[in-house]
C-alpha cells in the first residue's frame, strides 16, 4: 500500500537511507543530518512524499520536492543550525574536507531552465524489492505532481544504477546531461511533463 509519508517514520527513514546507501555524501555525514531532511519533507508543502507499506510497517521511502528553492529555505529556516552541526561534525572527522570537496557541484540547472520539480530520495528495503515497489512510488509522486500542475520534472542517479533507469524511461524520463558529484559520475533525467492523475506518462 501507498501512502504519505508521516512524520513519526523520519528516524526510520534516515536509518533506511544510511543503510541501503552507506556511499552517498549525506549519510557519510550521518543519519542525524539525514532526519534534518525527511523532517521537512514530512512537513513542507513543497515536498511529495510516500511510504510503501507492507504489513502494516514502512518498507520503502521516496522523497521529492515540488519547489525546491521554497523547499530549501524551509529546510534552512527549520533545521539550518542541526544541519550546520552535523555537517561540522562530519567534517571534523578523518576524510572531512574530501566530503566537503565531494559535495560540490550538484546541478542548480537544466539547460536553460531552473530545476524546481526534483526526486531526490529512494529507498527500497531488500524484502520488497523485484516487485514493482521502486515504479509505483515513482508513479505516484508523478501523478502528485500533475495535480499540483508540475511541468517538468528531474532526477538525478548515480551512472550504473540501471535498475532504477529503466523504471526511470519506462515512466518517459530522458538523460539530459551528466556530471560528476561527491566523487561519482551522475545522470540527470527529465520528464517534460508531469502525467495527470491517472493519465498515461
Amino acid at each position: 500500500m501507498i501512502r504519505p509519508f508521516r512524520r513519526d517514520e523520519v528516524a526510520w527513514a534516515a536509518r533506511q537511507h544510511a543503510e541501503l546507501m552507506p556511499g552517498s555524501a549525506f549519510a557519510e555525514i550521518g543519519t542525524g543530518f539525514l532526519e534534518c531532511f525527511y523532517e521537512r519533507f514530512a512537513a513542507s508543502p513543497h515536498a511529495v512524499a510516500r511510504v510503501w507499506e507492507e504489513d502494516g510497517r514502512p518498507a520503502a521511502v521516496i522523497a521529492a520536492v515540488s519547489d525546491r528553492p521554497a523547499f530549501v529555505r524551509g529546510l534552512v529556516g527549520r533545521h539550518g543550525a542541526r544541519l550546520a552541526l552535523h555537517a561540522a561534525r562530519a567534517l571534523l572527522r578523518p576524510g572531512g574536507l574530501r566530503l566537503l570537496a565531494r559535495l560540490r557541484g550538484y546541478p542548480g540547472r537544466a539547460g536553460d531552465a531552473p530545476i524546481v520539480a526534483e526526486m531526490i530520495f529512494i529507498t527500497v528495503a531488500p524484502g520488497v524489492r523485484r516487485r514493482g515497489v521502486a515504479h509505483d512510488l515513482i508513479r505516484a509522486v508523478l501523478e502528485e505532481y500533475g495535480r499540483r500542475g508540475t511541468a517538468r520534472v528531474h532526477v538525478t542517479i548515480e551512472r550504473g544504477n540501471d535498475a532504477v533507469r529503466r523504471v526511470l524511461e519506462s515512466l518517459g524520463f530522458a538523460r539530459v546531461r551528466s556530471f560528476a558529484f561527491a566523487g561519482k559520475e551522475h545522470d540527470l533525467l527529465q520528464l517534460g511533463t508531469a502525467p495527470a492523475a491517472g493519465g498515461a506518462p
